[in-house]
């Protein structure tokens, strides 16, 4: 679970088992994440942190989620550093989070 603070509020992301079937319904896979970072694909991203949205506010509509997103990069978030939160914490609620972890090292070498 992580917190972000946007626009001086707090907002919890945290990835449930409900999230991950939710998003893998959707096509939208930890690996999946991973390749649309490099592609800088958006759709996924941007869903995936809808879903991990909701463990803290159930009724957050996407529109809700944009508003956010917006408020984030008007407050000097980048792109990447973004993409790299949410599959970290994708990671950790699947387990991975040390592999996740030596991954990034490895690609920043």
């Amino acid at each position: 679970m992580k917190v972000l603070k946007i626009n001086k509020k707090d907002y919890v992301l945290k990835f449930t088992t409900k999230a991950i079937m939710n998003l893998n319904a959707k096509g939208i896979t930890l690996t999946s994440l991973a390749s649309d970072m490099e592609n800088l694909n958006l759709i996924s991203l941007y869903e995936a942190f809808h879903e991990s949205l909701k463990f803290a506010n159930k009724d957050i509509t996407l529109d809700q989620t944009y508003e956010i997103i917006d408020s984030y990069y008007e407050e000097a978030g980048e792109v990447e550093e973004f993409f790299t939160i949410v599959l970290e914490e994708y990671s950790k609620a699947m387990g991975l989070g040390n592999k996740f972890k030596e991954i990034m090292k490895q690609q920043q070498n």
